[in-house]
C-alpha cells in the first residue's frame, strides 16, 4: 500500500490507483487507465498539474535563453569550499546569475547543496572561495554587514509547517523583517503587510487574515505567508531551499506560479535550491548540478536537460519518474 501525492512516483510502481480529494475516493482503477484516461476532473487537473507527467512537447518549452548582452550578474559563486572539521561538503562551486533570472541548483541529499545556498545568504562563512552580491563581497562580511544584507537578501525555506512561529499572528510574522531591519512606524508596517497579503492572494486588507495563526492556514497558504515574509524588504535576491517539496502536486503549482508571476512583476532574482528536476525545469533559467560536494555540470537549462555530458547529470534524468506516461498520449479532457 503506497501512500504519495506524487502521481508520477505511483505510476512507476502501483498496478491500482485510488485518487482521492476531501476524503473521498474521486476515481480507483488500473494505473495504466487512471493516469492516460482520467475520468475525473480532479484527477485531470492533478495530472495537468504534475511536472513530471508534462508531455513531451511540452518539456521542451523552457524558459527564454538568459541574455547575453554584457549584463552583469547580480550573484556570483567563486570557486566556493566547505569544510566541516575534516569532510568537505562542498568543492569548488561556481555560477553566476544574472537579474532577474532564476539559477537552480539540484543533487541529491547530502550533495552539498543547502550548504551553497547558507553560503550565498552569509548565513556560514565559506573555508575559502568568493560569493559577491553586486559590489558586495558576502563571504567576508562582519556582524554588521550581514545585517544590513538581510535587506537584499532573503531566503524560503522548505517546510512552512516548521518555519512559521505558531505562537505569532500572520500579520506579525510578515512584518517582523520590517520591525528588526526598519525604521518603520507600525502603522506603516500593518500597511506593507496589507499590500504584501493581497499581493500573493491571501487576502485584501480587512479580510481577517493578518489576525489568524498558522494553525489555521493550510500548506499552501503557509507557504505564500513564508514568501511574503520573504519579500517585504524589497530583496534584490530570493534563495528558495526546496520550497515547494513539501507540497502536493496542486498547491505546488500554485506555489510556482505565484513565483513566476512575482518574478516578472518585481524583477526579482532566485536561486532554487531543489532535488525536483521535474520542476527545476520548469522554473529556472540556467542550472547547477551537484555530486557529493561538488559541481559536475553547469549551464542553461535547455543545454543540461537536452544535451548533459556528465554521467551523473544523465542517471538523474533517467530517474525522473512516470517516464511512460509523458509520451503526449495522456488524454486530460482540459
Amino acid at each position: 500500500l503506497f501512500i504519495t501525492h506524487d502521481l508520477a512516483v505511483a505510476g512507476d510502481r502501483a498496478d491500482e490507483l485510488v485518487v482521492m480529494r476531501s476524503g473521498e475516493v474521486r476515481e480507483d482503477g488500473p494505473t495504466d487507465r487512471v493516469l492516460t484516461d482520467p475520468r475525473d476532473d480532479y484527477t485531470r487537473r492533478l495530472l495537468a498539474d504534475a511536472p513530471s507527467l508534462v508531455s513531451a512537447v511540452e518539456a521542451a518549452s523552457y524558459r527564454p535563453a538568459t541574455p547575453q548582452d554584457g549584463t552583469p550578474a547580480l550573484l556570483q559563486v567563486t570557486g566556493l569550499r566547505q569544510e566541516f572539521g575534516d569532510a568537505v561538503a562542498v568543492d569548488d562551486v561556481s555560477f553566476s546569475v544574472l537579474p532577474g533570472t532564476t539559477h537552480a541548483i539540484v543533487g541529491e541529499s547530502g550533495s552539498g547543496k543547502s550548504t551553497v545556498g547558507r553560503a550565498v545568504t552569509a548565513f556560514r562563512r565559506p573555508t575559502s572561495g568568493e560569493v559577491r552580491l553586486g559590489d558586495t563581497r558576502v563571504d567576508t562580511l562582519d556582524a554588521k554587514g550581514r545585517r544590513e544584507l538581510r535587506r537584499r537578501v532573503q531566503m524560503v525555506y522548505q517546510n512552512p509547517y516548521s518555519s512559521l512561529d505558531p505562537r505569532q499572528s500572520i500579520g506579525r510574522i510578515i512584518g517582523e523583517p520590517l520591525q528588526n531591519l526598519t525604521d518603520l512606524s507600525r502603522a506603516q508596517v500593518r500597511g506593507r503587510v496589507d499590500g504584501m497579503l493581497d499581493r500573493v492572494a491571501l487576502g485584501a486588507p480587512g479580510s481577517g487574515m493578518a489576525e489568524r495563526r498558522p494553525a489555521e492556514l493550510s500548506g499552501g497558504q503557509r507557504q505564500r505567508v513564508a514568501i511574503s515574509r520573504a519579500l517585504i524588504l524589497d530583496p534584490e535576491l530570493v534563495v528558495l531551499d526546496e520550497a515547494v517539496s513539501a507540497l502536493d502536486v496542486t498547491v505546488q503549482a500554485q506555489i510556482l506560479h505565484l513565483l513566476d508571476e512575482l518574478q516578472r512583476e518585481l524583477g526579482l532574482t532566485y536561486v532554487f535550491i531543489s532535488h525536483d528536476l521535474a520542476v527545476v525545469r520548469e522554473i529556472s533559467d540556467t542550472v547547477s548540478v551537484m555530486s557529493g560536494g561538488r559541481q559536475v555540470e553547469s549551464g542553461r537549462t535547455e543545454d543540461i536537460f537536452e544535451r548533459p555530458t556528465s554521467d551523473f547529470t544523465i542517471r538523474l534524468l533517467d530517474a525522473i519518474p512516470g517516464r511512460r506516461y509523458r509520451s503526449g498520449g495522456l488524454n486530460l479532457g482540459l
